[in-house]
């Protein structure tokens, strides 16, 4: 992998994170909120049954698995588009590029992160895209 690779898979990252985490974010705040709300209109702050504690419980327990499932979609896209050592398979993310691209190692073994390419054959055009002037940018799908 390459710089330009490294660089290239981070906002591929960040183009499947960041709308998962605005509107996965937003759905469960107005689940949680729901809950919540539902919770104290049938027990007001003002009951302090042992029903109304039990309530609160529940309710705050209900609140959790949407937290989790919004975790564990970001985790499980993590996993997929963020860019791997070769040698010790870290994930590198936003916060460790700028350690990645100044050093070219790896912050968990002290690796190299990225492979030196080979020189191309005299004559050769590596590098050049297929179709001039119509390659994608980030977040954006490829172009065919």
């Amino acid at each position: 992998m390459t710089p330009a690779q490294f660089i290239a898979q981070l906002d591929e990252l960040r183009c499947r994170v960041r709308p998962l985490f605005f509107v996965g974010g937003a759905a469960v705040v107005l689940a949680d909120l729901a809950i919540i709300l539902n919770v104290f209109d049938l027990y007001p702050l003002q009951a302090h049954s042992r029903d109304a504690r039990v309530a609160y419980w529940i309710g705050f327990a209900a609140c959790w698995p949407a937290v989790v499932a919004l975790y564990l979609a970001l985790r499980s896209n993590i996993n997929k588009y963020a860019p791997l050592c070769r040698t010790c398979g870290a994930k590198a993310t936003w916060k460790v590029r700028n350690q990645i691209l100044i050093t070219g190692h790896c912050p968990s073994c002290q690796s190299a992160f990225f492979v030196p390419l080979p020189k191309p054959p005299i004559g050769s055009s590596m590098g050049v895209p297929d179709q001039i002037g119509q390659q994608s940018g980030p977040c954006q799908p490829p172009l065919q």
